[in-house]
């Protein structure tokens, strides 16, 4: 073991203070591996060919990350899967391997980059399995041998190959015993032992000689049918294709599928009376033509345009269209109208029916003036009467008010000294509303005894 060998195995030991794992230096001397429970003292695996086992790692205390497993590459053994049982501070991570072969392997164990743990795996070839057996090519005259090897080690097994015997016979000559079912044999000395050898005669059956084909009356309408006939040999039958013997197919009547369109021919079917089978052929001149509905107007006609109008076929829905004339103008008298006091009147004109166009244009008059008049009912001296301001021609009332009755009326002056003249003092006469009524205006004073 060299010096880096050993501060190798020192670091990776302070690296692993905290695993279990068993560890050993790269292919030491070869020894007897003595196990106990599968595993040797010395760390190595034992498997037996045709098995599998599970290779453990535990953690303690320390988290190992991204563990992986890799093999050498003259390892004996494959990787079935591998995963890990367990929670942090107590996991176990482990490989499934299957062994493939006899021999011994290493599997490492890697913690990222870092390599924490190399063990060797030694599987025993205790059943054997022995692939195909192959001619040793050494029979001469008596039966050889054949050998065949253990699929998982070296180990080889031999068994007599029967039949294998291989006699120097130069020329063999027919037995004449080749029939139509069968070929015959020959013979032939051998040249070493003197020994007569009799084999098969390859490809020396004769032909039958087959006669008096019959139909079987199996033919159909599109398949021929067979007859069959007897070997006058050996009496076997054969039955062959009776060529040219289709019926061919009975069409009797074709019905229309009904499937014609406005433009385009339907087909029509007729089934075969033998078989059953349909044949569909073009139903010529069954195109059923075009089938419009009523006529809609798409653009009604103008007295300055044409308009337009289509029809949608029932069937189809394809459609056809037609122009609508134009009329042209039909001019009608607006009459005038007079104005009052509340509309405008306007001049005659003329005007299209249909399109309102304007040939003479009305022009407007103005409204006329309201006439204000005055409808009164006087007061009495007991009771007010009222007023209503108004057009006599429309009825339109401007104002309305009350009128009040005189409530008291007193004299502006009630003594006078006597000069031989008239006196007329001035009458005050205030409403019930106690509003100064206006004189001559609102009420009118006669004196006694003035002309």
């Amino acid at each position: 073991m060299t010096k880096n060998t050993v501060k190798f195995i020192c670091s990776l030991i302070v690296i692993l203070f905290a695993f279990t794992a068993i560890t050993f230096s790269s292919l030491a001397a070869e020894h007897t591996h003595i196990f106990e429970e599968g595993v040797c003292s010395c760390g190595t695996y034992y498997m037996e060919n045709l098995t599998a086992r599970k290779v453990r790692l535990e953690e303690k205390g320390q988290r190992l990350f991204e563990v992986t497993w890799k093999t050498s590459d003259d390892a004996p053994f494959v990787i079935e899967n591998n995963g890990m049982d367990g929670m942090f501070m107590n996991a176990v991570y482990y490989a499934n391997i299957k062994a493939v072969k006899e021999g011994e392997g290493m599997l490492y164990t890697y913690s990222g980059d870092t390599l924490i743990q190399t063990v060797k795996i030694y599987v025993d070839c205790r059943v054997h399995s022995y692939g195909e057996f192959v001619s040793d090519n050494n029979g001469v005259c008596n039966d050889g041998t054949k050998t065949a090897k253990c699929k998982y080690c070296s180990e080889t097994s031999v068994v007599t190959d029967k039949g294998s015997a291989v006699h120097a016979v130069l020329v063999y000559h027919s037995n004449g015993d080749a029939t139509c079912k069968k070929d015959g044999t020959k013979t032939g000395i051998c040249s070493l032992c003197g020994a007569e050898k009799t084999i098969r005669d390859e490809n020396s059956k004769t032909d039958h000689n087959y006669q008096n084909f019959v139909s079987n009356g199996d033919a159909t309408c599109t398949r021929n049918g067979t007859s069959t006939g007897i070997c006058t040999m050996c009496g076997e039958q054969t039955t062959s294709v009776d060529g040219n013997s289709a019926l061919g197919h009975n069409f009797i009547f074709y019905a229309s599928d009904s499937n014609a369109t406005c433009t385009a021919d339907g087909t029509k079917t007729a089934t075969c009376s033998r078989c059953g089978v349909k044949d569909t052929k073009p139903d010529d001149g069954s195109a059923l033509g075009h089938y419009y509905g009523d006529w809609k107007v798409i653009k009604p006609a103008t007295c300055k345009e044409d308009g337009l109008e289509t029809s949608s076929c029932l069937r189809c829905n394809i459609e056809q269209s037609r122009v609508i004339k134009s009329n042209g103008h039909n001019w009608v008298l607006r009459p005038a109208v007079e104005p009052t006091c509340k509309e405008e009147g306007r001049t005659s004109g003329m005007y299209c029916s249909v399109c309102n166009t304007t040939f003479v244009e009305c022009k407007p008059v103005p409204k006329l003036d309201h006439v204000i008049g005055t409808s009164l009912d006087p007061a009495s001296l007991t009771d007010n009467g009222f007023y209503i301001e108004n057009c006599v021609n429309c009825d339109e009332v401007f104002s309305t008010g009350t009128i009040y009755r005189p409530k008291t009326v007193k004299l502006e002056k009630t003594s006078f000294v006597y000069d031989g003249k008239t006196k007329t003092p001035v009458v005050i006469v205030k409403d019930a509303n106690g509003k100064a009524l206006r004189p001559e205006k609102d009420y009118t004073v006669k004196y006694d005894g003035l002309r």
